[in-house]
């Protein structure tokens, strides 16, 4: 038996520091090893120290060098550099050896390498009840953990000698173990300084872990990284980033620090329930193109699986852009009333949205009703049809379900295809198949023809057409397209109402759903923290501001000769943008309404976009004279955003109402 004595702390340590002075080999012919501390004696069983055969030849050799060092990182460079051609994984040793490694300098200065399975594992974290040692209250060991040591007496020692140069001396060349295969995996799998920040660098720029190793590997080809490190990487460059700040704290000091707008809402226990908060330069763009507006959710955005109101517009040049984003807790009236009235409080004056375009949330519906009772609200048409063919086609058209006979699956016959049952009938011929199947294309085109009923008066004649073909064969049907839509809401999606309200040209909900696909492409996680997707979204921002500068730009100085090409619209080039000139070309080329009664024309153009229909255009046509500018809506002639910026002045306004001095957090 082979017996230490220690007391230099309440725990145990077996290292191999405490084994310098002892030949190795002879360990071989000890049953155990026994290390005393003060009241208990651990006994370590004398094979954890495999022995050394000669299946483990001497490296002792590969090490050797009458090399002088002129510093002590280069030795160690050398060390590692040299394990690293042999598999060999060299690291400073734990324990005792740690304090002999102090980086002091001067003739007679050491330091100690070993290999990576040397030493034992060291159980941190006890305390010491009489005789027991026992685990610290409150923590549990990690059930599925456990160890590279193995007691390996593998050793270097480098000195400093008389002349300040560093020599490499070989204490003990062999291990008790065989080499690696592969060193990914192991220590030397960290990364050095450079590719710390080369990692760091491409995460901040928005790049994805898996990006970011598929580089590594490329830019440094001998590097032995995986994704793992890149993750451990990342994590240690957000706690140094965090500065001890809790996750909620970094998400408040990174608003405050890029001049966000930010609101929250606390319960009783001071949690946050709801999280407001919008780009600075976003929020003047929501002023200049503040007439329209869409809502919805969206979600698996974040760790805490809150859903996230994305508030959408877009400029003159139809260019989407994200006005502000909330996390809400629930999805209910109480929590879209606070985020729209903070939402409410982004605009200037008298800039509130004229336009509300939401999907059929009815909390979000009597949301918008309560905190902006005069703009006009809408309803996306395309989840107002998802949603009827969702309840109406089973009842029209039944999809069919395959069952099998007793016995199918022994005498290999064909499956039977029966249709699902349904009341009062439970098989139909295939003659009544083909006829339900027409019956629902006929179904849809005449909800459809109610749908785009251009007058009421129009659509009076369809509701009522619509009404007498079906009420008796799909009664079931009729009645949930009357009452779920038509009765509540028509005002809200049929063409006869909405071509009186300046929508420009928004029947539904796509704008936020791109914005929602733009939002989740810059995330890295549909589970980061609040930071993180603080940080994805910002990157989104800063590249959205340059792609719509970049499209006012587009408008203002480039001149297409199709448009030039047209007298008409001599006044207009330069000044109005691209997407507006489009759709004046498109009107101008319709000529169903030329040369029917002008007074009573309902071209919808005038009212949805606030653009000349093409009565007004013919006219000038006819009087030879360019279209003027004021016959063009306001909004197609922004294209900056000086308009809110010369409010302010003039009215000596510095910031906006909801600007919260961050400071104070």
């Amino acid at each position: 038996m082979v017996t230490f004595d220690t007391d230099q702390d309440e725990d145990a340590i077996v290292d191999m520091s405490f084994l310098d002075c002892i030949d190795f080999l002879s360990i071989e012919s000890c049953s155990e090893i026994e290390v005393h501390d003060h009241s208990n004696t651990q006994v370590v069983p004398s094979d954890y120290f495999e022995s050394i055969s000669d299946n483990y030849p001497d490296t002792s050799q590969l090490y050797k060098t009458d090399q002088a060092f002129d510093s002590k990182n280069e030795a160690r460079d050398w060390c590692v550099g040299m394990g690293k051609k042999n598999n060999c994984v060299i690291v400073t040793p734990d324990g005792v050896c740690r304090k002999r490694n102090e980086w002091t300098t001067g003739k007679g200065s050491r330091f100690e390498l070993g290999c990576e399975r040397g030493g034992v594992h060291r159980i941190r974290g006890r305390r010491k009840n009489g005789n027991v040692m026992e685990e610290p209250r409150g923590k549990k060991r990690k059930a599925d953990t456990g160890t590279k040591k193995k007691g390996c007496p593998f050793k270097i020692s480098v000195l400093c000698g008389a002349d300040s140069k560093w020599r490499i001396t070989v204490r003990n060349g062999q291990h008790n173990h065989d080499p690696p295969e592969s060193l990914v995996g192991h220590h030397t799998s960290t990364l050095s300084e450079t590719e710390y920040c080369k990692v760091v660098k491409m995460y901040n720029d928005g790049a994805k872990p898996a990006t970011i190793l598929t580089a590594m590997k490329r830019e440094f080809p001998g590097i032995v990284c995986h994704i793992k490190t890149i993750y451990n990487a990342i994590q240690k460059s957000n706690k140094i980033s965090g500065d001890g700040r809790t996750s909620f704290q970094e998400f408040m000091h990174l608003c405050a620090e890029n001049h966000y707008i930010v609101r929250k809402r606390t319960n009783m226990g001071q949690e946050v329930t709801d999280l407001f908060f919008a780009h600075p330069q976003f929020a003047d763009l929501a002023n200049t193109f503040h007439d329209f507006v869409i809502l919805d959710n969206t979600y698996k955005t974040n760790l805490y699986d809150m859903p996230l109101l994305n508030v959408v517009s877009h400029t003159s040049t139809r260019a989407q852009f994200t006005v502000a984003l909330c996390f809400m807790q629930f999805e209910r009236e109480d929590n879209f009333v606070w985020a729209l009235e903070k939402l409410k409080e982004l605009y200037l004056y008298d800039n509130v949205p004229n336009v509300f375009l939401t999907d059929c949330d009815q909390a979000l519906i009597n949301a918008v009703k309560i905190v902006f009772p005069l703009s006009t609200h809408l309803l996306c048409i395309w989840h107002i049809n998802k949603d009827m063919m969702a309840y109406c086609k089973p009842i029209i058209n039944p999809p069919v379900k395959k069952k099998k006979k007793k016995g199918d699956e022994e005498n290999g016959k064909v499956e039977e295809v029966i249709l699902k049952e349904q009341k009062p009938q439970s098989e139909i011929d295939k003659a009544n198949k083909e006829k339900r199947q027409v019956d629902w294309l006929k179904f849809k085109d005449d909800w459809t023809s109610v749908c785009n009923s251009r007058t009421e008066e129009v659509f009076d004649v369809n509701y009522k057409g619509f009404e007498a073909k079906w009420i008796v064969p799909y009664g079931k049907a009729f009645r949930y397209c009357d009452k779920q839509w038509f009765k509540p809401h028509k005002k809200k999606f049929v063409a006869a109402w909405t071509n009186k309200v300046k929508h420009f040209d928004n029947h539904a909900t796509s704008l936020v759903e791109s914005s929602h696909g733009r939002v989740k492409s810059y995330a890295v996680s549909s589970k980061g923290s609040f930071p993180t997707f603080f940080k994805a979204v910002h990157r989104m921002f800063d590249n959205d501001l340059t792609r719509l500068l970049q499209q006012f730009e587009i408008s203002k100085t480039q001149n297409k000769w199709r448009y030039a090409k047209e007298p008409i619209f001599k006044l207009l080039i330069g000044n109005v943008s691209h997407f507006a000139m489009r759709s004046l070309m498109l009107e101008k080329q319709y000529p169903s309404m030329i040369g029917s009664d002008k007074d009573g024309c309902i071209c919808t153009i005038k009212l949805t976009m606030g653009l000349p229909c093409s009565h007004v255009m013919q006219t000038y046509c006819d009087k030879r004279e360019p279209i003027p500018l004021s016959v063009v809506d306001p909004f197609w002639r922004k294209m900056s955003l000086r308009s809110v910026n010369r409010i302010r002045e003039e009215k000596g306004f510095s910031g906006l109402s909801v600007l919260i001095d961050i400071k104070q957090r």
